[in-house]
């Protein structure tokens, strides 16, 4: 009993570093997905929530079919610049947003980010378990899913609480450096 309860045997240790990288794009994408009608109304704003999802979802079709021969011939820091990038500009689209036009941008932004993180993320935790612990990989990276899907909402809870609501999207934004301390500490392993 005491053999089957071992860490181990739950999750790839290897993969985790991984997993918590992006787990920090969940994050927002989770708050987001949680607080932008709360805050598209607590802001008085002209643009219409559900516009973000459409643009969200066609944008990150469209860049999976054009980019797909990009996926395995680029290794993960590439990656991590493109979506670290792309987070930035979707919060600052957030954090600025007037109309429909800048759910457009962050919508592009967010499948920029977490939309291609989490096929990458998913790829490369497979790739360093190796073939024998691929299903642990897998295991792991979803908990990394599951933990930005809990975090995402109460972070987002916790901050439409207690900061102006200006502020909402740009606190968020630290989740990207965050995200390059792990990496950069970890980078042996990933």
């Amino acid at each position: 009993m005491r053999h089957r309860l071992r860490l181990r045997n739950l999750v790839e240790p290897r993969a985790i570093p991984l997993v918590i990288v992006f787990m920090m794009f969940a994050i927002p994408y989770y708050a987001n997905q949680s607080f932008l009608v709360d805050y598209i109304g607590a802001r008085h704003l002209a643009a219409s929530s559900d516009l973000f999802f459409v643009f969200y979802a066609v944008a990150l079709l469209i860049m999976r079919l054009t980019l797909k021969g990009l996926f395995d011939s680029k290794g993960f820091r590439f990656w991590l610049i493109v979506a670290s990038i792309a987070m930035l500009a979707c919060l600052a689209f957030l954090g600025g947003m007037t109309n429909d036009w800048y759910l457009l941008g962050a919508g592009i932004g967010m499948a920029g980010s977490y939309g291609l993180m989490s096929s990458v993320t998913q790829a490369q935790a497979v790739v360093i378990a190796g073939r024998e612990r691929s299903g642990l990989a897998n295991s792991t990276y979803y908990m990394g899913i599951d933990l930005g899907m809990a975090l995402g909402p109460v972070l987002a809870g916790v901050c439409y609480g207690h900061l102006p609501i200006a502020w909402f999207y740009p606190v968020f934004m630290v989740v990207v450096p965050i995200a390059w301390v792990i990496y950069l500490w970890f980078a042996h392993m990933i």
